[in-house]
């Protein structure tokens, strides 16, 4: 506790130090979002977790699944081709039981799911995350903060997938008249987010080949003035310009934040030049207290009637 406590101290006395000289204090003191998988990372690495199903091979039977996992390919329900009926209309019951980190107490938590086919819902220690989602390629989540006990080893879990959604307009895009076969289940990761009570939620960028650069910063729970600050590294870690930053007060929900950056190498399919977006929240001690990265490719595509597609300026 008397480091922690000295380690706090240091950091606000270089901070006011610096602030004199009107200099912004950066540095590890900004904490990254925390990540705990509940399921594996992928195919080759899954966690098994209790399940049943309600129609197919081993309905009723209360068994586990690997997750990630499509649960025809675990033995579970029927296989589908196509639009098939609603015959093959299977819900899966999934459960896990998780333990929080207790030092999650005051953080900001989210429930994320990378990807689940189809319709689903979810509760945490039987409270509801929040509505049905619908959309089985694309990731979504849930502000479980209140529904979580940081330190507990017994948070449980409960999932319910539908393979059938409820949805005409999900039905025709995902199921009716596709030519190839549908799979049930949470086939993607599923992790929880810790973030600290003021925190950026997400990133939107536009970086142009030239090296303009216009990002929108999606901010949480902002109850005070802040600012978000943000500089691009290259692959060696090497930062190119200058930082670029914008003041925000409370009760922002985003900022946009713009520069124009030395010409920087162009992003392409032959050459996929990839730098990093870093963001940061600051407060009003100058202190970083939350940061996000993000992948990124500068590249500019333009459109003309007469002439087709550029991209970077060649045709």
């Amino acid at each position: 506790m008397k480091q922690n406590c000295r380690a706090t101290f240091t950091r606000k006395l270089l901070a006011t130090l610096l602030a004199g000289f009107g200099l912004p204090f950066f540095g590890a003191s900004a904490a990254p979002t925390e990540i705990q998988f509940l399921s594996g990372t992928d195919k080759d690495n899954t966690v098994p977790w209790n399940f049943s199903v309600n129609n197919g091979r081993n309905v009723g039977v209360v068994s586990t699944i690997q997750v990630p996992s499509c649960w025809e390919l675990q033995g579970f329900g029927n296989y589908q081709y196509g639009s098939g009926s609603s015959s093959n209309a299977e819900t899966g019951f999934y459960t896990n039981v998780f333990t929080a980190p207790p030092t999650w107490a005051g953080k900001k938590i989210f429930l994320v799911f990378e990807g689940a086919f189809t319709d689903t819902s979810a509760s945490i220690n039987g409270q509801s995350v929040g509505a049905t989602h619908q959309g089985g390629y694309y990731e979504f989540k849930y502000d479980v903060t209140g529904k979580v006990v940081p330190g507990a080893s017994t948070n449980v879990l409960s999932v319910t997938v539908k393979k059938w959604s409820a949805s005409t307009n999900i039905m025709r895009a995902e199921m009716l008249g596709n030519d190839y076969w549908i799979f049930g289940g949470i086939y993607r990761p599923v992790y929880l987010e810790a973030k600290p009570a003021a925190y950026i939620d997400r990133l939107a960028a536009n970086p142009l080949a030239s090296g303009q650069i216009t990002a929108t910063v999606y901010l949480g729970g902002i109850s005070n003035n802040y600012t978000v600050r943000a500089f691009v590294t290259g692959t060696n870690n090497v930062q190119l310009g200058n930082a670029f930053s914008n003041s925000v007060s409370a009760g922002a929900t985003n900022v946009t934040l713009s520069a124009s950056l030395p010409t920087p190498k162009p992003w392409s399919a032959e050459f996929p030049n990839l730098y990093t977006l870093n963001v940061e929240l600051i407060d009003t001690n100058n202190v970083a207290i939350h940061s996000v990265t993000n992948t990124i490719g500068f590249r500019t595509i333009t459109f003309t009637n007469a002439l087709g597609f550029f991209v970077n300026g060649k045709k």
